[in-house]
């Protein structure tokens, strides 16, 4: 179905000015990635971190701080005391890049700046943004999931494909082996790989599809997905508890998850 842009708020947020936000967070990415040097180094756990990773944040924490004064901003780029962390009821979840080896290699552009707004340890409010493509992804809480291209909002899901989502670096035997087990129940799939948040786009995009992620992801990659995945009317389901993830645990490691049309049988 295709809408004119909404306008005004939701969840009492200014969702053009938080669009207009992560714009222009995306414009001063797309001129870092196309620098060639961009300033690589290696974080503690091994992860690279880039001068796009760092300016995205400074640039968000800059903005949505002069916006929202009394919401604090988690991202994947500060170092938040724990014990301060667990404190927080409701703040902004950010990961400036996601898909910063897609960002340093230049593979098809395939990273995204993801914004979520956490309360009470769920996502209400979700925007995905992939620069180089120029598509965006929103969503809140009762308001139904959107993405924008070449100026017109659509709402989502648009259509049907029966599609697997893997990442392009991890595609580990378990999730082959999930793979094999689902085309048996459910027929076959045609399995894409993408970097970043933008496989779970594409499962809220399109009714029929699947991301099983059997490895290590953090709750930044996650939480405007999983918002956009809700409204759209898929799901995501932590495989340890077989619910929707919690975020601000202990640990900002996620457990596995799928995400998925709600109609598929599982292995």
């Amino acid at each position: 179905m295709n809408l004119k842009r909404r306008r005004g708020k939701l969840l009492d947020f200014d969702i053009d000015k938080l669009l207009e936000i992560i714009y222009e967070a995306g414009d001063i990415a797309l001129a870092i990635y196309k620098q060639e040097d961009k300033n690589i180094r290696t974080k503690h756990d091994d992860s690279p971190v880039c001068d796009g990773d760092i300016a995205v944040h400074d640039f968000l924490l800059e903005k949505l701080s002069a916006l929202y004064s009394n919401i604090p901003l988690v991202s994947e780029e500060d170092h938040w005391d724990q014990t301060e962390r667990l404190k927080l009821t409701e703040y902004w979840l950010v990961d400036p890049i996601d898909g910063t080896r897609a960002f340093i290699s230049h593979d098809n552009g395939e990273f995204t700046i993801n914004l979520a707004f956490i309360s009470n340890r769920r996502p209400t409010l979700g925007i995905i943004y992939a620069p180089y493509h120029k598509v965006c992804y929103y969503a809140s809480k009762n308001q139904g999931a959107y993405k924008i291209k070449d100026g017109e909002t659509m709402q989502l899901p648009l259509g049907e494909r029966k599609n697997v989502y893997i990442s392009k670096i991890h595609f580990s035997a378990k999730s082959k082996a999930f793979v094999q087990l689902l085309e048996e129940k459910n027929g076959k799939f045609d399995i894409i790989r993408l970097h970043s948040s933008l496989k779970l786009c594409k499962v809220a995009e399109y009714r029929g599809c699947i991301y099983p992620k059997l490895g290590d992801t953090s709750e930044w990659d996650t939480a405007a997905g999983d918002i956009i995945l809700f409204e759209a009317g898929a799901e995501i389901i932590d495989q340890s508890t077989k619910e929707p993830p919690l975020y601000n645990k202990e640990s900002l490691l996620n457990n596995h998850f799928i995400a998925k049309d709600k109609s598929l049988k599982l292995p």
